[in-house]
């Protein structure tokens, strides 16, 4: 690390010499996708709260929300599909809300079955979805891990 960089660190300064574009007229687009009602499983109580509020915030910032409720696991992966093949070419960013049972890695979908956050990121990749090339892609993950809370 340079004397500069360790500078610009410790006075909490940072360097914005390089921005993402934010000249796009949308700012971007929030997929929420909220399960509460699992089959076997516990119900997530508060999770519609955290999925209004979520939609409320993020409108409010100025994008457009989409939310999905109680999706399988197979169906998560559809709909971020969906996504992956719209044109987000006049957008600033791609923002993925993920609220569901899990364990490390894992998102539970509502049917009981798992599958791999990592999966479900690669579908928005700049090989899968060429208008979000080049933008951020954030993903917020709220998942209640039932095995660590028993023990």
């Amino acid at each position: 690390m340079t004397t500069e960089n360790a500078d610009t660190i410790r006075h909490g300064m940072m360097d914005l010499s390089f921005e993402y574009s934010r000249e796009h007229k949308h700012i971007g687009r929030c997929l929420i996708i909220n399960n509460e009602h699992f089959n076997g499983q516990s119900r997530r109580f508060g999770t519609e709260v955290d999925g209004n509020t979520l939609r409320m915030t993020f409108r409010m910032l100025g994008f457009s929300v989409r939310m999905e409720k109680d999706l399988c696991a197979a169906d998560m992966r559809r709909v971020l599909q969906e996504e992956s093949v719209e044109d987000h070419s006049k957008m600033s960013c791609f923002v993925c809300v993920l609220l569901s049972h899990g364990d490390q890695g894992l998102l539970m979908g509502a049917d009981g079955a798992y599958i791999s956050i990592q999966s479900l990121a690669s579908t928005l990749t700049s090989h899968h979805c060429h208008s979000l090339q080049g933008k951020p892609k954030l993903f917020f993950i709220q998942v209640r891990m039932d095995r660590w809370m028993d023990g």
